[in-house]
């Protein structure tokens, strides 16, 4: 996750004096997010910043706090850009990877400016907007047409608009890009962005995911077409209701048919390369029949 912080640069109070101050704190979500693993800081103006010599980064390891801090040098740097122009903005980037969605699916975060102009007054602070981050669960539970869960069902996530179309994929997910069906039949894919809403807005969900069938229980037949999965916001939290389950997942109930040639392998190229032994076999005893008559 990049939450990306514009704030605005103070007046100067006058000609001869230079911002005395300028920070920016975010209180990450420590229960949620790992420990920042990038913080870039830049002006929109594209005056260069060097870490370490114009701004100092600090973050708090029990809290997660993040604090970036404009030292003299850059102190300096941004006076000069604020009188040049007057609209120049501070722009930081904190990039934070997820590791847990948590009891429900929004991840708030908000940051906090802090400003001195020089001019012998205190300092100013200023909240940002609020920004949003929504992410659910997908459960899939396997049956066959008896209503008994199966095990060994291997699936893959793909976005798409539909199971026709399938998109961008397969997904990799916490470094896994492919899930099996455990004893109970079930399997979990954590953490998937909803389609409903991104950086900081609502977007129409066009967007769904396309579960990917890519080995049958045994002696399953393999799903012919991906199942779409609606993942907007409310259809994450409105499982609850049907399903029984938490309103951070999505449950996906899917269902496998018996094989009708359960004596051979139903995927991959084992299943391949004996139907193209059992063909050529056949194609040779018939030629040798022919060859038979032929003499006869």
């Amino acid at each position: 996750i990049s939450y990306t912080i514009t704030g605005d640069v103070p007046k100067v109070a006058s000609v001869d004096t230079v911002i005395s101050k300028y920070e920016v704190t975010d209180d990450l979500d420590e229960t949620r997010l790992e420990a920042p693993s990038a913080i870039d800081v830049t002006l929109s103006n594209g005056t260069a910043l060097v870490a370490e010599t114009d701004y100092t980064v600090s973050v708090d390891p029990p809290t997660l706090q993040v604090k970036v801090a404009f030292t003299s040098p850059g102190l300096e740097k941004l006076t000069a850009a604020k009188k040049a122009d007057a609209n120049v903005k501070v722009v930081t980037k904190i990039t934070a990877e997820l590791k847990k969605i948590g009891v429900n699916m929004d991840l708030k975060n908000e940051a906090t400016t802090i400003t001195n102009n020089g001019g012998g007054g205190g300092d100013t602070t200023t909240p940002s907007n609020p920004v949003h981050t929504y992410h659910g669960n997908l459960r899939v539970n396997k049956t066959g047409d008896d209503k008994k869960p199966l095990a060994g069902a291997e699936f893959q996530v793909y976005e798409c608009v539909d199971q026709s179309n399938l998109g961008k994929g397969p997904l990799t997910v916490g470094g896994v890009d492919k899930w099996t069906t455990n004893e109970q039949g079930s399997l979990v894919i954590e953490s998937l962005h909803v389609t409903d809403y991104e950086n900081g807005a609502e977007v129409p969900a066009t967007k769904k995911y396309c579960l990917v069938e890519t080995k049958a229980p045994e002696g399953y037949e393999l799903l012919p077409t991906p199942v779409a999965v609606d993942f907007t916001r409310a259809s994450v939290g409105g499982t609850s209701d049907v399903e029984g389950d938490d309103v951070i997942t999505q449950v996906a109930q899917i269902e496998n048919v018996k094989s009708t040639t359960p004596n051979l392998p139903l995927t991959g190229g084992a299943g391949v390369g004996l139907l193209a032994a059992i063909g050529a076999a056949i194609v040779a005893a018939g030629a040798y029949i022919a060859r038979r008559l032929n003499r006869a």
